[in-house]
């Protein structure tokens, strides 16, 4: 996972995000290496307790998730295969999208040498597939769509549609052929997500504005104000630099 994946932009070593609740402040760093990569989260959450999470690569850059094995492939491509203790499972293209398990116990996924994802296979204790996922991707690498089937049946669809910029502009989610859930987005001059509207199957609709503001060399946001259907919340981030 890249900075580029958390949208910053500049050489960025570490993002402190304070995210103001009714019932305390949470606090989210994260911690990038000099090459970009995210290697480190560390939530601070209102209660008192502290979750870190390190994240760990190979030679070759890759990262190694818990649980996981890397096997590389002529021509530079590599699977993993990882074992199982959720009812979901997601890889880094995915981002925070998250596909069932369907009570497999691995699942094996095929990237290219580019690092992208082409096919996952979910096996249960009997090395039997119990589903599989194939991702389709657009010329310049950005993930178009994910579907899992099962039995040949197609059971889960993730669609993703571009702008010219490639800022992710809609996003479809269908089970079993109906739509369940579309989001939509608009962004400001600075990329930043400026608008979300989210529909339901039944045609309902949420909007959710971001107002922000730039105190930083690198016009990263510093402050997000989010206006949504409940009311108003509010995040605050302290960012730090590589030397060039």
């Amino acid at each position: 996972m890249l900075r580029k994946d958390q949208f910053l932009k500049g050489p960025v070593r570490n993002v402190v995000t304070e995210r103001l609740l009714k019932h305390g402040t949470r606090v989210d760093e994260l911690l990038f290496s000099p090459e970009g990569r995210l290697i480190q989260v560390t939530t601070h959450l209102p209660d008192g307790r502290e979750i870190q999470d390190q994240l760990v690569y190979d030679r070759e850059g890759r990262r190694v998730r818990r649980n996981a094995e890397l096997v590389s492939r002529n021509g530079g491509g590599w699977n993993q295969v990882q074992k199982l203790h959720l009812d979901t499972w997601s890889i880094d293209q995915l981002g925070a999208r998250a596909f069932g398990t369907n009570s497999a116990t691995t699942a094996e996924t095929t990237f290219e040498a580019s690092g992208r994802p082409v096919i996952t296979l979910f096996r249960d204790q009997e090395d039997e597939i119990v589903s599989e996922i194939h991702y389709e991707h657009g010329r310049s690498g950005q993930l178009l769509s994910a579907v899992q089937s099962v039995d040949g049946d197609e059971y889960f669809r993730l669609v993703i549609e571009y702008n010219e910029r490639g800022q992710m502009v809609e996003e479809r989610l269908l089970f079993g052929g109906e739509l369940t859930h579309k989001s939509s987005f608009e962004y400001n001059e600075f990329g930043d997500k400026a608008r979300e509207i989210i529909e339901d199957e039944r045609g309902n609709r949420e909007q959710y504005k971001f107002e922000y503001k730039y105190k930083d060399p690198w016009e990263n946001g510093t402050r997000q104000i989010t206006h949504h259907p409940l009311g108003t919340d509010e995040l605050r981030r302290t960012l730090s630099y590589y030397d060039q």
